[in-house]
């Protein structure tokens, strides 16, 4: 179930159509501004997943996948909050 619920968030979609995203949200098309918001996306996803990788060993897999899905929903619920 917990599995589950990390692919349900939605997550994704940030990161696969940021540029789209960040396009769209802004009123003025800077190319060089949507490039950079969406290569540091990139970069944190890939941060935070080797970061992920190194607790695997400390904490286990289940704890990862709570604490992981709380501060998802809370990021997404952020993330919503600010894009109105």
């Amino acid at each position: 179930m917990l599995a589950f619920l990390q692919q349900a968030t939605g997550i994704n979609i940030f990161i696969f159509y940021s540029n789209t995203l960040f396009t769209n949200l802004s009123n003025e098309v800077d190319l060089f501004t949507t490039n950079f918001t969406s290569g540091m996306m990139g970069i944190t996803d890939f941060l935070f997943s080797v970061a992920g990788c190194v607790m695997l060993g400390y904490l286990g897999r289940k704890t990862i996948l709570i604490y992981g899905n709380l501060v998802m929903a809370v990021s997404l619920i952020g993330l919503g909050f600010f894009t109105l």
